[in-house]
């Protein structure tokens, strides 16, 4: 046991992962309701696009305690925990793939199905983060709905932290378990100083203006979607995994009120925030995150309280559970429903596509997600559905190569109606920048000082 992680004393203390937590259900409710609603209408979350942040956050600090536990148990295997991700996140994901394909064919035009068909490989290999962000580096202009798998950048960034992570892991619990934690928090600090960097780097190599080179808090997204700048949330999760026993001895018996006023503060970012004001990532968001930890950390299930309420209440669990066909289905669901009604303001609207998502969410999770997730399905059909798919999307792709391009469809309705909204994103960053110049610079020399 000496050669792994923890010793054999302080593995009798460590809180099993076993044990389920709905809790951590209801945070994953609230971060994919929040990005639902951001993109049905930002009017209602302008600061829904956090809870891919929540999302991270979550997913670090579980991959850690798995992690943590195998090493106690002296089960780590990589294959096993490859596989592992490979049921949790393939089957459901290649299966939309095949779905939104099939729907660009039949119903959207040629401008939807070029955006899709050149993303299909970076959303295959996981790195469609820096494809989007080679395209256009703001996540929040209208003009991106067009992409309808724009949404899998954050999948990219968890799949590339998910291969690269548990290397790191084995490396350090084998020779130098120590300082493990230590590094954690270097790199930490590193992705969140990089996340204000936004200003230096370029899309030409060497990538890097060293020339100016300068710490600023990016309001126009241009690192939203580089994992560099986002890695820092994930870790903020494993640090709270790594170090969660300790801190639970230090701090025993912690009052759920201070819990509600963390989750209070949390949803305030959640509605009133947005990307200029509480851009992402930067040390800005770092505050809702913390709130999330702090429940992660001090939640008590056994003690009767508000924050209990809300988090454990069945159907917040219940939206929890299916977080992951949710978040799947709704960019793709929403931004369809805007081609067909060419983005019409209506709360009927919204309403249908919310029903509609919730439905085909479910599908999604009952009849796909959890089935493969499943001990009982051998990885071989894993596999053989992940390659049927595959197959299916190579003969669409042909067909479309062949025949999509003899069609001629009327596409000018949507387009100019994305370029307007796109020039009024434009216009309205600018007129917020010269609103709230004194703000704009009060928060540049706050990240300064704090980070240096």
């Amino acid at each position: 046991m000496e050669k792994y992680f923890f010793t054999k004393d302080y593995s009798k203390k460590f809180t099993s992962t076993k044990k389920y937590r709905p809790e951590i259900d209801g945070l994953r409710a609230v971060a994919v309701l929040s990005v639902i609603f951001f993109h049905i209408n930002s009017i209602y979350f302008s600061g829904g696009f956090l809870g891919v942040d929540i999302f991270f956050v979550i997913s670090g600090y579980l991959i850690t305690k798995i992690l943590i536990e195998e090493s106690i148990q002296n089960k780590i295997s990589l294959l096993s925990f490859y596989e592992r991700r490979i049921r949790r996140i393939f089957p459901a994901l290649f299966f939309l793939i095949l779905t939104i394909y099939i729907i660009n064919f039949v119903i959207l035009d040629d401008d939807y199905l070029n955006n899709f068909e050149n993303s299909l490989k970076s959303v295959f290999f996981f790195y469609s983060n820096f494809y989007f962000w080679f395209e256009s580096a703001d996540y929040f202009a209208p003009i991106n709905s067009l992409k309808l798998l724009l949404h899998t950048w954050s999948l990219s960034i968890e799949e590339q932290f998910y291969v690269i992570y548990p290397l790191f892991f084995l490396f350090f619990i084998k020779s130098l378990r120590k300082n493990f934690l230590i590094f954690i928090i270097i790199i930490f600090l590193l992705s969140l100083f990089f996340s204000h960097l936004a200003g230096s780097f370029q899309k030409t190599f060497p990538f890097v203006d060293i020339e100016n080179i300068q710490l600023s808090i990016s309001r126009d997204g241009y690192l939203f979607f580089i994992t560099p700048a986002r890695v820092w949330q994930l870790l903020l999760g494993c640090i709270i995994a790594l170090s969660e026993d300790k801190i639970k001895d230090n701090f025993k018996n912690i009052n759920q009120n201070y819990l509600l006023f963390s989750f209070i503060i949390l949803v305030l970012f959640l509605i009133f925030g947005d990307q200029v004001l509480t851009p992402s990532p930067s040390i800005i968001t770092l505050i809702p995150l913390i709130c999330v930890g702090s429940i992660i950390l001090f939640f008590d299930n056994q003690k009767k309280s508000l924050i209990n309420l809300i988090l454990t209440n069945k159907y917040i669990v219940s939206t929890g559970l299916i977080s992951y066909s949710l978040y799947l289905w709704h960019h793709p669901i929403i931004n369809i429903k805007n081609y067909l009604v060419v983005y019409e303001e209506l709360l009927l609207f919204d309403l249908l596509s919310l029903i509609i998502i919730f439905l085909i969410s479910y599908l999604s999770w009952n009849y796909i997600e959890k089935p493969f997730r499943s001990k009982n399905v051998k990885f071989q059909k894993v596999l053989i559905f992940l390659s049927t798919i595959i197959f299916l999307i190579f003969i669409i792709n042909l067909i479309s190569k062949n025949f999509k391009k003899n069609l001629n469809l009327d596409k000018y309705s949507v387009n100019q109606n994305l370029i307007l909204n796109n020039d009024e994103h434009n216009l309205k960053i600018k007129e917020i920048e010269k609103e709230w110049p004194f703000f704009l610079y009060f928060f540049n020399f706050e990240i300064m000082f704090i980070i240096i």
